[in-house]
């Protein structure tokens, strides 16, 4: 039984005037557009230059800049199909079905692991949830909502389908900018970055 005032809080999300639109990704709260994460954290990080960074990833591994590019999208077409089964299986577990290609197949079978051990003490509060702050205009989309039975305690959880994560144990040669000048600028800090501004918007 989850507490009464996790679906007050949710109530709030489910505003009218709160859209998304896939199609260019923007999020709005009546006619005012609003900021996603990803847009957000641009400030603060350097970006990813696809074009400028797959000639230079092609010359270090001895591939064509066409194959460094096809490897990247078929990365996140793998990612999105990871992400679309779990979401099925937390709707329906029966009828679920993971695509069938070798490497969904391979996170799909260790998301089921995870399911069954870890994930186990959760129950799903919600999936793909579109959160908002309408005084900082600040939104996301976040993967997993559920709630910790051992702790009693709502917990934020992201899908991250990346063979590996970049973090302070990897050379880093740069960092972040502004408040958040003291953090090296790689995948593991965005990822806790994004996490806590959702919890601060479920807050």
């Amino acid at each position: 039984m989850l507490p009464d005032w996790i679906n007050q809080r949710l109530q709030l999300f489910a505003d009218p005037r709160f859209r998304f639109e896939a199609e260019p990704h923007h999020y709005f709260l009546g006619e005012r557009q609003l900021t996603s994460f990803s847009t957000w954290i641009k400030d603060y990080k350097q970006g990813f230059d696809r074009e400028a960074q797959a000639p230079r990833t092609a010359a270090k591994r001895g591939l064509t800049v066409q194959q460094v590019l096809a490897e990247w999208d078929r990365s996140q077409w793998v990612g999105t199909k990871t992400h679309e089964f779990i979401e099925a299986y937390y709707q329906a577990p029966a009828t679920a079905v993971c695509e069938p290609d070798k490497e969904v197949q391979l996170r799909c079978q260790k998301f089921l692991g995870l399911h069954t051990g870890r994930l186990a003490e959760f129950v799903p509060v919600a999936q793909e949830l579109r959160i908002f702050d309408e005084s900082t205009r600040l939104c996301g989309t976040l993967d997993f909502l559920g709630w910790h039975l051992p702790t009693q305690q709502l917990y934020v959880l992201d899908w991250k389908t990346n063979k590996a994560i970049s973090s302070d144990r990897d050379p880093i040669w740069r960092m972040m900018r502004g408040p958040f000048s003291d953090l090296a600028d790689h995948e593991h800090n965005v990822y806790s970055l994004q996490i806590s501004l959702y919890r601060i918007l479920l807050e």
